[in-house]
């Protein structure tokens, strides 16, 4: 999870952080922004490492990461714990 990943001084910290975190991850991973949280203005963006709308990322922002089991459904993220093997999960 990244908070206040980005702002007008330091776009860049973003994009290099995301870099080093593709080494490690498929570029399909799910990734959540969440902007003005609680706010007038809240906006919720479910997208993967590869397509992260920077410009849509700042300082009123959290960018959650998903693991390696994360999967979308609909409109969420799941990151099966534990449970997944004991239960039949379909994504």
């Amino acid at each position: 999870m990244l908070y206040n990943p980005r702002s007008k001084g330091r776009k860049e910290h973003l994009e290099k952080a995301i870099n080093i975190i593709m080494q490690h991850r498929s570029p399909e991973t799910p990734v959540g922004v969440v902007r003005n949280a609680m706010r007038k203005g809240e906006e919720v963006i479910l997208t993967d490492l590869s397509r992260i709308p920077y410009e849509k990322v700042d300082m009123n922002s959290l960018l959650i990461i998903g693991n390696s089991e994360t999967f979308r459904w609909k409109d969420y993220m799941i990151t099966p714990r534990g449970y997944s093997k004991k239960y039949e999960i379909r994504k």
